[in-house]
């Protein structure tokens, strides 16, 4: 899949009726498309990115397993792609796409050796980003490949 493929998910993702599905492709090609915007587990002086992080992958033979995403970036993220956060927060939740700490949207993790607040995304949301699968996604040296 070519960056303009994966820019043209990203973008049509922003039309589709299921808004917080929507909105998750949007996140999932944003990942791909910017890899090293994403430090990795267990990362701990990795050199931050002009504009910051946006969160943490967990990968396993190269193919993500785990995200997580820096709270205030996702709004940031969202309302650049034109999507209501508040709402994605709250449907996500009832989907069961989070994995968060108790009482909470968001739960603590490591984000290149800090502490942060981030969304992380169940393994159940992941396997519902259409034409991404994270999963089958793998990032080497800032290209993307399916896995098959």
């Amino acid at each position: 899949m070519t960056t303009d493929d994966l820019w043209g998910k990203v973008l049509y993702a922003g039309a589709s009726a299921d808004r917080p599905l929507a909105a998750l492709e949007y996140l999932a090609g944003l990942v791909a498309l910017e890899p090293d915007r994403f430090a990795g587990v267990g990362a701990k002086n990795a050199e931050m990115p002009n504009g910051g992080w946006y969160g943490v992958t967990h990968t396993q033979d190269g193919t993500v397993v785990e995200l997580g995403m820096v709270m205030s970036k996702v709004r940031e993220l969202l309302k650049r792609g034109e999507f209501d956060a508040e709402g994605c927060f709250q449907a996500w939740k009832q989907r069961e796409w989070l994995d968060t700490d108790q009482k909470r949207l968001d739960k603590k993790m490591m984000v290149a050796g800090v502490r942060t607040r981030c969304l992380t995304f169940s393994r159940k949301a992941l396997s519902q980003v259409a034409g991404y699968d994270l999963g089958n996604l793998r990032v080497v040296h800032d290209v993307e490949d399916d896995a098959g």
